[in-house]
């Protein structure tokens, strides 16, 4: 397909909404890289010229990590020996958006499925 992934400077570490046609999430993005250029693929979110949702044919990309639990967020973390200043934060938020976002996931993956 082409396309580019960059290194970034610093890691991204927040719980938000992804805008498409629809909003979806709030979902944890935590990453050191960033997808940048989707080559032959179909764009369906980006946030500040960061690729956040593509779509090639019946192949989905998906930079949020729409996996991650409250418990499974801490275990990623903890294993990783990341400072709790750094994820607990994320914890909170996502615990206090854990149905909107498990919904929300959902969501996606019947669009997916539908495409």
């Amino acid at each position: 397909m082409g396309g580019r992934v960059e290194r970034q400077p610093s890691t991204l570490r927040t719980v938000e909404s992804v805008n498409t046609p629809e909003v979806l999430g709030p979902w944890v993005r935590w990453h050191e890289d960033f997808i940048i250029d989707v080559g032959s693929a179909r764009v369906h979110s980006q946030d500040d010229n960061v690729v956040l949702l593509f779509q090639s044919g019946s192949a989905w990309g998906v930079q949020p990590h729409l996996e991650l639990t409250p418990e499974t967020l801490t275990r990623m973390a903890t294993s990783a020996g990341t400072p709790p200043e750094h994820y607990l934060p994320l914890v909170e938020s996502l615990s206090n958006n854990q149905a909107e976002a498990r919904d929300s996931a959902f969501a996606l993956f019947d669009r997916m499925v539908g495409h």
